[in-house]
């Protein structure tokens, strides 16, 4: 059987009396509770409850602490999807701050962090900032995962279109000819 939200918010209170707000236990039981909290559509609930363990989190780990990208990511995605661009943006800016910080400049997650904040901008109606990363982004795919890799042609075709866009016909023409990119 399937633990309701009130179920998992109990649990959550009585972990957090017994073991503490920053132990391990609680923010797992937090993030159940916040999944149960999806599931039901309490899309506001949840968003407070994200925001409010990101923040415990931090205050255990520290702002820019490696700890904390799962569930920025996590937090980020799930404003995506609800509709909520600014913000989504917002946190995907951090958590690719923190992963580069932590992770490095190339790493995976933080190219993946970098190309939302690129599909932000661009639902936004920044598309010569979405441009500029898409672009970013693409020529560091190639480096680190090779021209033909899935994710580095996704970001191919993501600057491609964006360059489309921006008003640069020609050179996204060119952008599209090259086989393979």
């Amino acid at each position: 059987m399937i633990a309701t939200s009130t179920q998992l918010k109990t649990h959550l209170v009585e972990l957090q009396e017994r073991s503490g707000m920053h132990h391990p236990d609680t923010y797992r039981a937090w993030n159940e509770y916040i999944d149960a909290l999806v599931a039901e559509n309490q899309l506001d609930a949840a968003a407070a409850e994200f925001s409010a363990l990101l923040t415990v989190q931090e205050q255990s780990y520290g702002k820019k602490s490696s700890e904390t990208i799962p569930l920025r990511r996590k937090f980020a995605n799930f404003l995506y999807q609800a509709g909520d661009v600014r913000d989504a943006g917002t946190q995907f800016a951090v958590l690719q701050e923190v992963a580069a910080h932590n992770l490095g400049p190339e790493h995976l997650e933080t190219l993946h962090a970098q190309e939302q904040v690129a599909q932000c901008l661009n639902r936004l109606g920044n598309v010569e900032g979405a441009t500029q990363i898409f672009s970013r982004v693409y020529t560091s795919r190639r480096h680190v995962q090779g021209k033909d890799h899935p994710d580095t042609l996704t970001s191919w075709a993501h600057y491609t279109v964006s360059l489309g866009k921006t008003g640069k016909h020609k050179e996204a023409l060119a952008e599209c000819e090259k086989t393979p990119p």
